[in-house]
């Protein structure tokens, strides 16, 4: 252009003092010259063009600039309702344009706007052109347009592609002017001849367009109809005043505190933080807030939230779950979670709260919201490592200190019990509403971000209420506690600890999971900052197969080429076992993943292993006094390895159950490799480790003083003895295993006999793709298909007559519960036998009723896995309902055969006992405030009235009758009773009452164990209750009674007056009323009395005949 050779020649006489801008353009006036054949066109017809675009659109260029920034502004908010808002002023101005120059040159409107139309496209396909060129040939940031664009060819030519976003927005407002047909009727007829599963199909409505339809239909989408809202903001509501920042209300603080709790628990659960927490616009710029309570608060929130980012992202585990760190509107990423600065604010301003007297309630709130964020930093604080140590060269120390944090997390769990008694305090929605996205809140602007949000298809965030995100919030708050408590005790060895991580994983959110990362492994491969996991992995050999390579007494010890090579090996191992604390760390779907890689890792420590033992034994064999032990203790660290792979293996397809991969015609495999080779070999492991630990005990070096190695021995025997003792509670485990499973593989089998359960082709490639991981272990553990067939009677067992495989089944699973009580008599504490003992009795009662009835079995078969360290899976058959009813609470088949008194319904008739208007006059129907309702108490209200609880006493009396008639049955069988209450005032009535039915009564402090550890309290001679009467379901402290729950485990009935602030889990038989009034209590002991005694008088009846 001649301006531009104007400019070159100024620039070139400037000499070597030209600006960048000069020399650029310098620098394309050589590349021209040099290359005039492709970047000149000087063809006539191109240049007459050219000179009549510019002159006819000279006048147009303010119209086109303002067009432009209007979709300029579209696409910045990435949002079409921009397009469709401002389509109409835009045609207005081409109408104004056209009457105020254009009139006399073009008689037809609809002509210009056409010609105009396709003058914007040219313009825009060469502007496009000429920003291309200069991009690629590394020329950004020219203004002026080169002559590059002329090389572009002719508009009507080139391609259109740069103005299709033009077009859309033309087109998209010539569809909407449209005027629409309805054709749902005419669609769902047509879709009715449609065969299943047959699709209709239109050439040019393509998946995109489908999916691009969805999209406009959304009106949550970023490419929706809603055009963004620009007033929303913190400095917009400021200016407007929606938002007061000076000084906000107290009952709205709280309220807006307690939204941003549950936006965070929202985020947790994996919501954006741009549409949860951020939708709070206080935490967008908290330094211009003028009141200093709020702007505090926010700050202290803000930090909270960019805290749990910081750990969640350290702690490694979360990288490929269902949560996104990421967030626009604070795209600040902390180093470290040094909170000193904001935990001092905290500070100053709780200080002006408690210097203050007679705090109201409203003020007492806010005070514990922000106590409990001071408590919560503080103990992160003290469990993860401050930027000085997380720096890439710092060589500074850190030990989590477990101490601080147990201290507290105590103080941050009774903040939260606080926080949860003044929710009330807080400011509460309009007209009775529900809680929703809290955008009733000024603080509170739930579409501010949205024009943030990725062009995805959404999901809307899950925002709960108040009550129950404080729920959520101390469930987090106990893992907490069990971490800085729990934890610590978890070390002595790599199984302890391991087992610890995976039970908490269990039912663990991935901040607590990340925590618990962070707090085991701060930095490096170190415990806790202080502990090697080597020397972890030393105290559990030594407790499983104790490796003469650790022991002082052999040369193996003293051997320097030897520990050289088994320090190499054991840094191996515990790598292994690191990256093994991280797997189970994860959630369960991302564990199963992992432990492939994991197999094959420990299958390479294994060979190792082995290698490493064979050279011990090549080395201790020359010299004769240590073949002795070389043949008692021959494969130690093999052994050791072997087990953790086996427990790998087992974990594998116990993650498979837990997530539902399998379908029941693979069960049968399934479980067989389960116990047949799992449990089996982990059997064989342990009797391994059983026989080196036994081996230690008996073996006495040559060059050792006697006298000195009986005292050592001594002092080990008892190490040892602890150990034996677990590993044969170990080796029960795996037979009961072993038990379980080759039962339900006999119930499949006969399913499969029956024909009631069909086995697809190709069971082979489904058996080697679902234990393909296995392709890495050991040759001993590794069973392909033909070996399952061939090695195992597995394919006959499907021709034996289902009869003999139910009587298998129920053979197996008599003995497996056999093993498990006494088991159970040998270790009461096993956590495990609570959840084993149920599927086991379940399983031979079901076991028993299919040998019983074969011919009556439907198809059904239902999965439970148990706990994680128990890795054993229970199956439940289900029988026809004609052979269930033999063992239902009605029986109808065997009624002939009863008790006449079982027959009857109501044969005591205790319905007519029941008055209404007696537990009316007996207060029974009166509950406690509205506000200490519980949610699975709703049901037995009647309604509320003065703010009290009002319960049906319809309702109570269907109840009552049921329980009253279960005591008179257990009465005239001559069933042990006791009653149960912690209140001070009623226990000498109720110790009266019961003493006079002959019966038994606890009234006092309940000791832990009075039912679940009769044995060492009372003795073993101790009969338990046949049912316990609890007065009231709660403690002294308002907490669920612990008697409850020893009852439950003990499988003892209960029946239990349920108030409105009960909770009814785990009672037998509840009825709703009143568990306080004195008159209350009466009535019930009445009718207990009465039912006891019609229960007595039916049996003396009895006895008389």
């Amino acid at each position: 252009m001649p301006g531009n050779e104007e400019d070159r020649k100024t620039s070139s006489e400037d000499g070597p003092c030209m600006s960048r801008r000069d020399f650029i353009r310098m620098r394309l006036s050589q590349l021209d010259e040099q290359d005039a054949g492709i970047t000149r066109r000087t063809d006539e017809d191109f240049i007459k063009r050219r000179a009549v675009f510019d002159a006819e659109f000279s006048e147009k260029l303010a119209a086109l600039d303002k067009l432009r920034q209007t979709q300029l502004q579209a696409v910045s908010r990435r949002t079409l309702g921009e397009h469709f808002c401002l389509q109409n002023s835009i045609e207005q101005e081409v109408i104004d344009l056209y009457n105020a120059h254009f009139k006399s040159m073009f008689p037809d409107p609809q002509q210009f706007y056409d010609e105009y139309i396709d003058a914007l496209k040219k313009y825009e396909y060469l502007d496009d052109e000429r920003r291309r060129r200069n991009l690629a040939e590394g020329r950004p940031g020219i203004d002026v347009m080169s002559e590059d664009a002329d090389k572009a060819g002719s508009p009507e030519e080139g391609p259109t592609n740069s103005s299709s976003h033009f077009q859309n927005v033309i087109g998209a407002y010539a569809f909407e002017s449209r005027e629409s047909i309805d054709v749902t009727e005419q669609f769902i007829s047509d879709c009715q001849n449609l065969a299943l599963g047959e699709l209709a199909a239109v050439g040019d409505f393509t998946l995109v367009e489908c999916m691009s339809s969805i999209e406009l239909m959304d009106p949550k989408m970023d490419q929706g109809m809603i055009p963004i809202d620009l007033s929303l903001g913190l400095e917009q509501a400021i200016s407007s005043g929606r938002l007061n920042t000076k000084s906000m209300p107290m009952k709205e603080l709280i309220a807006t505190f307690d939204a941003t709790m549950a936006f965070i628990a929202s985020f947790l659960n994996g919501n954006s933080l741009d549409q949860t927490v951020f939708t709070n616009i206080c935490l967008s710029n908290p330094n211009i807030i003028e009141d200093e309570t709020l702007r505090v608060a926010s700050t202290g929130l803000l930090q909270f939230t960019r805290s749990l980012k910081f750990i969640i992202d350290l702690g490694g585990i979360a990288y490929d779950e269902d949560i996104t760190l990421s967030c626009r509107v604070d795209e600040s990423m902390l180093s470290s979670v040094d909170n000193d600065n904001v935990i001092a604010a905290l500070k100053e301003v709780e200080k002006k709260f408690e210097g203050k007297r007679n705090n109201s309630a409203e003020q007492k709130a806010i005070l514990h919201r922000l106590k409990f964020l001071r408590y919560f930093l503080e103990t992160i604080a003290a469990i993860v490592p401050p930027s000085s140590v997380l720096a890439p060269d710092s060589e500074e120390g850190f030990i989590v200190n477990f101490k601080a944090a147990t201290v507290t997390v105590s103080f941050l769990t009774n903040s939260l019990d606080a926080i949860e008694k003044s929710i009330d305090e807080g400011l509460q929605p309009k007209d009775g509403e529900k809680d929703g996205d809290f955008s009733w809140l000024s603080a509170i602007e739930p579409d501010v971000n949205r024009h943030l949000i990725p062009n995805t298809f959404p999901r809307a965030p899950v925002i709960n209420n108040r009550i129950d995100i404080y729920k959520f919030w101390k469930e987090v708050v106990d893992r907490m506690t069990d971490i800085s408590r729990e934890l610590p005790l978890k070390v002595n060895t790599v199984e302890d600890l391991l087992n610890y991580i995976r039970g908490f994983t269990t039912n663990g959110d991935v901040f607590t999971r990340s925590l618990l990362q962070v707090a085991i492994a701060p930095f490096g491969d170190s415990i806790f900052g202080n502990i090697p996991l080597s020397n972890v992995v030393v105290n559990s050999l030594q407790a499983t197969t104790s490796p003469m390579v650790l022991d002082k007494n052999y040369p193996l010890y003293h051997s320097p080429a030897i520990q050289q090579y088994w320090q190499q090996v054991l840094a191996a191992v515990s790598r292994s076992f690191l990256s093994l604390i991280q797997i189970y760390g994860m959630n369960e779907t991302r564990q199963r993943e992992q432990i492939c890689g994991a197999l094959k890792e420990f299958n390479t420590l294994y060979a190792e292993a082995e290698h490493m033992d064979k050279k011990f034994t090549e080395y201790l064999e020359v010299q004769d006094e240590y073949k002795m032990a070389v043949e008692m203790k021959p494969f130690c660290l093999s052994a050791y390895i072997g087990q953790h792979l086996m427990e790998l293996m087992r974990y594998y397809i116990v993650l498979g159950f837990k997530l539902e991969l399998f379908v029941p015609y693979e069960f049968q495999y399934c479980y067989w490799y389960l116990g047949e080779v799992i449990s089996m070999w982990r059997y064989r492991l342990f009797e391994q480790s059983r026989e080196y630990l036994i081996a230690d005990l008996k073996l006495v070096p040559n060059h050792v003083d006697p006298r000195k190695f009986e005292r050592k021995k001594k002092q080990r025997e008892g190490f040892v003895r602890r150990k034996l003792e677990d590993i044969e509670a170990n080796l029960m485990h795996e037979r009961i295993d072993a038990l379980m499973c080759r039962s339900l593989v006999s119930v499949i089998c006969g399913l499969i006999s029956a024909g009631h359960l069909e086995i697809p082709e190709g069971e082979k490639n489904r058996y080697s793709a679902r234990f393909e991981p296995f392709a890495h272990v050991p040759v001993f553990a590794r069973i392909n298909h033909d070996q399952y067939l061939n090695d195992h009677d597995c394919g006959m067992l499907s021709k034996i007559p289902p009869k003999n495989l139910y009587e298998r089944a129920k053979e197996a699973s008599g003995l497996a519960l056999d093993q498990l009580n006494k088991l159970k008599s040998i270790n009461p504490e096993d956590k495990c036998l609570e959840q084993l003992l149920p599927i086991a009795k379940k399983n031979l009662i079901v076991c028993r009723l299919l040998a019983a009835a074969p011919e009556d079995v439907e198809t059904g078969i239902n999965v439970n896995s148990i706990s994680p360290t128990a890795s054993v899976l229970g199956v439940e058959v289900e029988p026809s309902s004609d052979v269930l009813r033999k063992a239902s609470v009605r029986p109808i088949l065997l009624r002939p055969y009863l008790d006449p008194v079982l027959q009857e319904d109501d044969y005591f008739g205790i319905e007519k006992a029941v008055s209404i208007q007696e537990m009316f006059e007996a207060r029974v129907h009166y509950g406690h405030k509205i506000g200490t309702l519980k949610d699975n108490m709703k049901w037995a209200l009647y309604g509320e009235r003065l703010g009290v609880c009002i319960f049906d006493l319809e309702t109570t009396k269907k109840y009552l009758v049921k329980a009253l008639n279960v005591l008179a049955h257990l009465s005239y069988r001559g069933g042990m009773i006791l009653f149960v209450t912690s209140d001070r005032a009623n226990m000498l009535m109720v110790e009266k009452m019961a003493s006079e039915m002959g019966q038994y009564s606890h009234t006092r402090k309940w000791q832990e164990g009075t039912l679940t550890n009769t044995g060492q309290l009372f003795g073993t001679s101790v009969r338990l209750p046949d049912m316990v009467i609890f007065l009231s379901t709660l403690s002294s402290v308002l907490e669920k009674h612990p008697g409850v729950i020893e009852a439950a485990k003990m499988a003892i009935p209960t029946i239990g007056i349920c108030d409105s602030n009960s909770e009814v889990n785990y009672i037998t038989y509840p009825i709703p009323g009143n568990d306080d009034s004195s008159s209350a209590i009466r009535y019930y002991m009445n009718m207990f009395k009465m039912a006891i005694d019609r229960g007595k008088e039916a049996r003396e009846k009895l006895e008389k005949k």
